[in-house]
C-alpha cells in the first residue's frame, strides 16, 4: 500500500510540473494548503475523493492512472488529449475525426 501511495503523489507532482503550475498554483484551486499538497507529493497523503477529482480536472489527468498503476501511457500530451476528448459533443468529436484525417493525408 505504501508504494501505491507515493505512485499517486509521484504521478500527481509530475502532472502538476507538466502543466507548469506551482504548488502554490495548484494548492489554491483545489482549496487545500500547500502543506498538505507538499504531503501528497512526497509523503504518500491520499487526499479526498472530492480533492482527487478536482486534481484530475485541473490537471486534465487520466484518472485510471491514479488507480491503475499499469495503466501507464507513455505520453503526458496524449492523455491530456485524450482526457479533454470525453468532454466534447458527438458533432465535436466528428469535426476533430474529420482535421484529424485530413492532417494525416497531408502528409503522405
Amino acid at each position: 500500500m505504501a508504494k501505491m501511495k507515493k505512485y499517486v503523489g509521484d504521478l500527481i507532482k509530475k502532472s502538476r510540473e507538466n502543466q507548469k503550475m506551482t504548488v502554490e498554483e495548484l494548492a489554491h484551486q483545489i482549496g487545500i494548503s500547500v502543506r498538505y499538497l507538499q504531503k501528497i507529493e512526497n509523503e504518500g497523503n491520499i487526499p479526498s475523493y472530492v480533492k482527487i477529482k478536482q486534481i484530475v480536472n485541473i490537471l486534465s489527468m487520466d484518472a485510471n492512472q491514479l488507480f491503475y498503476e499499469n495503466y501507464m501511457l507513455d505520453n503526458d500530451d496524449l492523455n491530456r488529449l485524450l482526457f479533454k476528448e470525453r468532454l466534447l459533443s458527438k458533432s465535436e468529436l466528428n469535426i476533430i475525426e474529420v482535421l484529424v484525417d485530413a492532417f494525416l493525408n497531408s502528409k503522405n
